[in-house]
């Protein structure tokens, strides 16, 4: 049998199947829901710390834009400008992103900064002289993508976040062993970059084993399940 064809390196199909897995799925309202309350909390947190009226985001592989804008809109009912920097590789989904931001009148009080890159080589290419540091990061089902996860969000923590910051990371649970069953029997079927069994356990584990502070208020999906983690530098 030949390998399951890769959705990673056809865009276009990938963003007809993940609609159409939308429309079958409570996934991404569930999750919006959850978004809408979480960044609510972050942003009244925060702005009390540090009293600012603007904000610094990062979001890491935001796909088209649809996320980020409920992200953006919320954080808009606390502080009057934000600068938006999108870590995003796929040019299909960035020209998707810049459509939505061009008819949204409210992204006027946003600057978007497009970094046409993965994690991976965003980290590795970030200049020495870029020294702003974010407020809110967020990495939405994004960390299947990354090859150390571990690493990944150690350098995001230590290097990009401000003092007070947060990041904010949804990940399938370690609980929700449906597809671990189907990654381990059909392993060899699948594309390579699909050879992932990470769960929310290992993220909890990279956390516990720095002592990084973090939430995880659960998201109840149909299918699958997800835990949203909230991990907040100290002052």
């Amino acid at each position: 049998m030949s390998l399951l064809c890769s959705l990673y390196t056809n865009p276009s199909r990938q963003i007809d199947v993940l609609r159409e897995f939308i429309r079958q799925s409570d996934e991404r309202q569930v999750i919006v829901n959850w978004i809408k309350n979480a960044v609510s909390n972050i942003a009244k947190r925060i702005q009390s710390l540090t009293g600012s009226s603007h904000v610094n985001v990062m979001g890491v592989g935001s796909g088209s834009g649809e996320v980020d804008g409920v992200i953006l809109n919320e954080l808009l009912t606390t502080y009057t400008t934000i600068y938006n920097r999108v870590i995003e590789p796929c040019h299909v989904q960035t020209d998707v992103y810049k459509t939505l931001v061009n008819n949204c009148h409210d992204f006027c009080k946003v600057h978007f900064d497009f970094r046409q890159q993965t994690s991976d080589q965003y980290l590795q290419s970030r200049h020495h002289d870029d020294r702003r540091r974010f407020d809110v990061i967020h990495m939405i089902q994004v960390l299947y993508y990354v090859t150390d996860i571990e690493d990944t969000i150690l350098q995001f923590y230590h290097r990009h976040l401000n003092a007070g910051g947060v990041i904010i990371i949804i990940h399938i649970s370690g609980q929700q062993t449906a597809w671990l069953r189907f990654n381990k029997e059909y392993k060899d079927k699948l594309p390579v970059f699909m050879h992932d069994n990470s769960t929310s356990y290992d993220i909890e584990g990279a956390l516990d084993k720095h002592q990084l502070p973090y939430g995880v208020p659960p998201i109840t999906i149909t299918c699958p399940h997800h835990l949203g983690h909230e991990l907040r530098s100290p002052l």
